[in-house]
């Protein structure tokens, strides 16, 4: 399963390969500020990642925290 991560202009900064159950292969994107990043994380480090370069997957990108819809 591969899918991708973005920031929060929806840009897409890296892809993520589901390696096996417990592995992902994160590879940044050429142009972007992570760039220079392919490792192999675990979920718990992909999470980390994510939160530490405020980025989200394609299945998140969509979704709108309470905190947003409190600021319409």
């Amino acid at each position: 399963m591969q899918f991708y991560l973005y920031d929060h202009s929806r840009n897409k900064v890296a892809t993520v390969i589901k390696l096996n159950t417990y592995q992902f292969h994160l590879k940044g994107h050429i142009g972007t500020n992570i760039s220079y990043k392919d490792e192999i994380l675990t979920e718990h480090q992909l999470e980390e990642f994510k939160c530490d370069f405020d980025v989200v997957s394609e299945f998140e990108l969509g979704q709108i925290t309470l905190n947003d819809l409190l600021q319409y």
